[in-house]
Parts: structure tokens; C-alpha cells; sequence
């Protein structure tokens, strides 16, 4: 899979072949974007996959922000993904 892109790029007002930083992309599109590409390739699971209700309304990925992902296995509850961000601002944070 291709990486998910967490900056915004637009093209330079003084030249459109160009493009300039233009932000940081929000917690909620960069999670549609995952579930869009897992959906597609049949990996989507079928229930909880869900973010994490402090990145909602419209809160940003931070710059320069790492994101890992940690997989446990459940007792009968089977087998877990869990997506991290992690930057100098705040201690690693579940998204």
C-alpha cells in the first residue's frame, strides 16, 4: 500500500507548477482515506474500527508527527490493530 499522505499540497499562486505546503490534512480525512483503502482491498475489519472520538472535529495530524501501528492478540476476542501517533508536543495518543 501506497503511504497516506498527512500534508495538504496546493499549487504556487506565482506558479502553478508549483506546489506549496497548504497544512496539515485533519485526523478524520486521513482515517476515511484508511478505511476507504482497506475497504478496497478486502481487509477492512468487520467490526470496531473506529478513531478515536479527540480527532474528531476537524483536529489536524500534527507536523512531523510519527505513526506506527502495534498488533495484539486477543484471549477469544481475536486479533487487534492499534494506530499511533506519536510527536514532541504530546505523548503517543491512539487515533
Amino acid at each position: 500500500m501506497k503511504p497516506i499522505e498527512l500534508e495538504r499540497w496546493e499549487p504556487s499562486p506565482d506558479d502553478p507548477r508549483r506546489e506549496v505546503y497548504a497544512g496539515q490534512r485533519t485526523a478524520q480525512e486521513v482515517f476515511e482515506e484508511l478505511k476507504y483503502r482497506l475497504e478496497g482491498m478486502g481487509y477492512l475489519p468487520d467490526e470496531y474500527f473506529l478513531m478515536n472520538h479527540e480527532w474528531e472535529d476537524g483536529r489536524e495530524i500534527p507536523k512531523d508527527a510519527d505513526i506506527f501501528c502495534t498488533t495484539d492478540y486477543g484471549g477469544s476476542e481475536g486479533i487487534y490493530t492499534d494506530i499511533y501517533l506519536n510527536n514532541a508536543e504530546e505523548k503517543e495518543m491512539p487515533i
